[in-house]
C-alpha cells in the first residue's frame, strides 16, 4: 500500500495506529512501565514520525509518553516551550548517578568528620545543584506522569520543595545512591507522591528512623545490603493494603568497606523472621519472593541445626497465590572450602512440604535448587493426594535431566514446569 493511502486516514486512526508502537498504550495494566516504549517500537515511531510533518505532529504526543533523556536539560527546555508535551509524558526515567568511588553516594550525615575528600564533597555539592536546577524543575512540569524511575539524594542538606506534589505518579523505582532509609530526607520526597502503589528502592540499607508515606502501597520491592529485621517490619506495618512483597538481601564483601555501611547493622535473616514480619499483612499478600544468601547465614561452630526451625510455614497466608523460594536462604545451606554446599534435605516429606505451602498457590517458583533434593517428585506427590488444587505452574531451579524429569511428572498431573 503507497504511503499516500496512510496519510488519507483520519487523525484519530493515525493516533492509534501509533499507539500500537507504544507499550503505554498496549498494555496500560503493566505492573512497572518503566519500560514504556520498547527499543524497536521506539525507533520504529521514530522512522515513522519523519515521514511527514503531520505524522510527525501526531506521533509526538505518543512518542512522549516515555521520557528517558540523556541530557535532562534538553527535556525541560522542550515541556516548558511545549506543556502539551508535557502532558503527554507518562514515564520519566532519569538514570543518570553522579556517584564516589570510595562511598558508593553515600549519607553525608553517617561520613565521619574529616573523611570526605574536597572532590567527594564537590560530587555531592553537584548532584544538589543538578537536582535544583534540572530534576526538580522537569517533575514540576509534568502533571500526568505515573511510572517514576529516578535517583535522587535524600543526604542531608537539601530541602525537597513541598509547594508541589506529583498525585499522578503510582509508580516509583528509586537507585541507587545507596541512601540510608533513616537518613535525609526520604520521607519528604514520598510526600510529595501521596498516590504512589508500588515502591522499589534498590541498593538501601539502614534502619527505618522516622514515618513515610506509604498508606496506598499495594507493591514494595527492596534489594538491600544491610536493610535490618527491625527495618523491613516497620515498612510492612506502614503498607496496610500491601499485596506484594519483595525483598532480595544483597551481601557484597568488601576490602575497604564504604563507610556508610555501619558494621553493627549487618543481621544475618531468617525465613520464620520475614514469615512473622509479613504474618500481618497475611490477609492481603498475593505474591512474595525473598533470598538471602548463605554467607550472611551461615550455621558455624558444629552447632545442630534443624531446618524446620528456620523455615518455618506459609501455610496460613490464605490469599497468597505466587511464592518465590530461594533455597540457598535456608540457614543450615552454606558454602564451605572443603566440602562445597552443605546440604540439609528439607522437606523431606510429603507432609513437611505440605505444612509450608498455602493451598491457594497459583504459581510456585523454587531457585537454586540443590541436586539431591527431591522436592519436585513431593511437589507431584501432594497434588496427587488433593493439595494444591490451583497450582498451574512451577518454575525450577533444577537443570539437565532432573529438570527434564521433573517436567515430564508435573506435566502428566497438569501442571507446567518452566526454567528460571
Amino acid at each position: 500500500m503507497a504511503a499516500t493511502n496512510l496519510l488519507a486516514l483520519p487523525d484519530e486512526l493515525l493516533f492509534m495506529i501509533c499507539g500500537q508502537f507504544c507499550h503505554h498504550c498496549t498494555q496500560p495494566g503493566a505492573e512497572l512501565r518503566a519500560h514504556g516504549l520498547l527499543r524497536n517500537d521506539a525507533a520504529a515511531l521514530r522512522f515513522l514520525s519523519q515521514t511527514c510533518q503531520r505524522l510527525r505532529k501526531i506521533a509526538q504526543s505518543v512518542l512522549h509518553h516515555d521520557a528517558r533523556p540523556r541530557q535532562l536539560g534538553l527535556l525541560l527546555r522542550t515541556i516548558t516551550a511545549r506543556p502539551d508535551l508535557a502532558a503527554q509524558v507518562r514515564v520519566l526515567c532519569d538514570s543518570i548517578q553522579y556517584s564516589s568511588a570510595r562511598f558508593e553516594n553515600g549519607d553525608l550525615g553517617v561520613i565521619p568528620p574529616g573523611h570526605v575528600t574536597d572532590e567527594e564533597e564537590q560530587t555531592w555539592q553537584e548532584d544538589i545543584r543538578r537536582m535544583q536546577t534540572l530534576l526538580v524543575p522537569t517533575l514540576m512540569r509534568l502533571p500526568a506522569v505515573e511510572d517514576l524511575v529516578v535517583g535522587v539524594s535524600f543526604r542531608r542538606g537539601y530541602m525537597w520543595d513541598t509547594m508541589f506534589d506529583m498525585r499522578s505518579v503510582k509508580r516509583l523505582f528509586l537507585y541507587p545512591y545507596n541512601c540510608r532509609l533513616g537518613f535525609g530526607r526520604l520521607d519528604a520526597f514520598l510526600a510529595l507522591t501521596p498516590c504512589v502503589e508500588e515502591l522499589t528502592l534498590l541498593n538501601w540499607t539502614g534502619l527505618v528512623m522516622r514515618p513515610l508515606t506509604l498508606s496506598r502501597l499495594t507493591s514494595l520491592k527492596i534489594q538491600g545490603f544491610n536493610l535490618t529485621a527491625e527495618s523491613l517490619e516497620a515498612l510492612v506495618q506502614l503498607c496496610p493494603i500491601l499485596e506484594r512483597f519483595e525483598f532480595q538481601q544483597r551481601v557484597i564483601e568488601y576490602e575497604d568497606p564504604p563507610l556508610w555501611m555501619i558494621e553493627e547493622e549487618r543481621e544475618p535473616l531468617t525465613w520464620r523472621q520475614m514469615q512473622d514480619i509479613l504474618r500481618p499483612r497475611s490477609a492481603t499478600l498475593k505474591h512474595l519472593a525473598f533470598g538471602f544468601y548463605p554467607y550472611s547465614n551461615e550455621v558455624g561452630g558444629g552447632l545442630s541445626y534443624n531446618p524446620a526451625d528456620d523455615v518455618g510455614s506459609f501455610r496460613d497466608f490464605e490469599r497468597l497465590e505466587t511464592l518465590r523460594v530461594e533455597s540457598l536462604s535456608f540457614r543450615g545451606l552454606r558454602f564451605s572450602d572443603e566440602r562445597g554446599l552443605e546440604f540439609y534435605g528439607y522437606p523431606e516429606t510429603v507432609s513437611e512440604l505440605v505444612g509450608m505451602l498455602p493451598e491457594s498457590l497459583t504459581v510456585l517458583r523454587c531457585d537454586h535448587c540443590h541436586a539431591k533434593w527431591d522436592g519436585m517428585e513431593l511437589l507431584a506427590q501432594a497434588i496427587r493426594l488433593g493439595h494444591f488444587p490451583r497450582l498451574k505452574t512451577v518454575v525450577s531451579g533444577e537443570w539437565g535431566l532432573k529438570l527434564e524429569a521433573s517436567r515430564r511428572m508435573l506435566a502428566a498431573i497438569g501442571v507446567t514446569c518452566k526454567e528460571p
